[in-house]
């Protein structure tokens, strides 16, 4: 998670920016007026409206969609959905045997990414039109769409002269990616203790085992581990 998080900034800033460059450029109008980067610097920032309130928004949301994501592999899992896309015949005929075992194997292994995904997308866009419609302050950040936002209004300010405002919307960005992974990890974690039936005294002694293990191989929590030598 940790590693999709870095990912999730690292591309979202620089691509967004490029973007809004590009069009920029080509149209000759500003992407983001600088009325409207500011506003989404400020819409970032921890201390100005309710950004960490609406990260954990996303992250109930990204809890829901893992659920989805679970449910839609079981379900090709137990339904053999690759098996029966190879009984189909018409697939065979218009795209040959190849490719519908390669797409039979693909639907098998990514059904519930691919469900997850789509669901994570329709989830957060309902809940700010949901918010909209009944004049709820109710809104999502979520870190690819922070870090992208930070992105455009670097293109539509000069850095230096709203600098306190960028730091803020950068630090903002890497407290929304917190949240929104610690909600729909706890979220997570409660269901799968609860699933096992796990014990207050079972569950103080896995949280005592988690902790002795990040004082004595931190690296273990934000590195993937090493292939084992034979």
């Amino acid at each position: 998670q940790i590693v999709a998080i870095l990912g999730n900034v690292c591309v979202a800033i620089p691509l967004a920016a490029a973007i809004a460059f590009a069009i920029t450029g080509i149209s000759g109008k500003p992407f983001a007026s600088p009325e409207e980067s500011l506003y989404l610097l400020a819409a970032q920032s921890p201390v100005h409206g309710g950004a960490l309130f609406y990260a954990a928004i996303a992250g109930v949301c990204l809890f829901i969609s893992g659920l989805i994501s679970g449910y839609f592999d079981n379900y090709a899992a137990y339904n053999r959905i690759a098996e029966r896309i190879l009984q189909l015949d018409w697939p065979k005929r218009l795209v040959g045997e190849s490719r519908r075992r390669r797409f039979a194997t693909y639907v098998g292994d990514n059904l519930g990414a691919l469900a997850g995904n789509f669901l994570f997308g329709v989830l957060l866009g309902a809940t700010t039109l949901f918010g909209l419609l009944l004049g709820l302050p109710i809104d999502i950040r979520h870190v690819a769409f922070s870090s992208a936002f930070v992105g455009i209004a670097y293109v539509g300010l000069d850095l230096f002269s709203h600098l306190g405002l960028f730091v803020a919307a950068v630090i903002g960005v890497a407290l929304i990616g917190l949240v929104n992974l610690t909600v729909s990890f706890v979220l997570a974690l409660n269901v799968a203790l609860r699933s096992r039936r796990i014990s207050d005294p079972q569950w103080r002694m896995l949280a005592r085992s988690v902790v002795d293990h990040l004082l004595r191989q931190p690296t273990d929590f934000f590195l993937p581990p090493m292939a084992q030598k034979r």
